[in-house]
């Protein structure tokens, strides 16, 4: 009897154990895509999935507050959050600024290490959200207040208007809801 017990309580042990190596494998699958996304072909990953990555690795970079880097998104994209699942980052404005965080040509041309063309900007995610936090690094460093930083991206002059206060005040929470 006492062999029988013993030999039940191993098989649990080895069923919980093969359970949860199967657990931890199929949490690998979710995980590592989006942790190693800058390293996969994208395609498969939704876009506000890629949008949140890059938004928040490009914001700890360049040193932009969070609030400041998803509200920017917000304002000029419309971005939501990751279960916006129907975003369109390929945007073009009235004043020609494109892709998610609405970059003029020139402009991303005076920040890259290579030329940028409008199709670059409309069409590479990672380039457009990396170049707008350099920008908005920049800004700051160079006018000393976000409010000024945030006029001057929306306008090209250092100026505290509605959008900048708008962003600067932003709440990151009802994005992710």
């Amino acid at each position: 009897m006492k062999l029988i017990s013993r030999l039940i309580v191993l098989m649990v042990l080895i069923f919980g154990f093969i359970l949860f190596l199967g657990w931890k494998t199929e949490v690998n699958k979710i995980e590592d895509p989006i942790e190693g996304i800058s390293k996969l072909g994208n395609s498969h990953i939704p876009t506000s999935i890629q949008m949140y990555y890059y938004l928040m690795e490009f914001s700890e970079e360049f040193n932009v507050p969070t609030n400041i880097a998803f509200g920017v998104a917000h304002h000029e994209s419309g971005y939501n959050g990751l279960r916006h699942w129907r975003y369109n980052p390929k945007l073009t404005s009235s004043a020609n600024a494109y892709g998610a965080m609405q970059i003029q040509v020139p402009t991303a041309n005076s920040f890259a290490d290579k030329k940028v063309t409008r199709h670059d900007l409309l069409n590479n995610l990672k380039l457009n959200v990396y170049l707008s936090m350099k920008i908005l690094s920049y800004l700051k460093n160079k006018y000393g207040s976000w409010e000024l930083a945030l006029g001057a991206y929306n306008t090209g002059r250092p100026v505290v208007n509605q959008y900048a206060l708008n962003i600067s005040n932003f709440d990151t929470g009802k994005l992710f809801k």
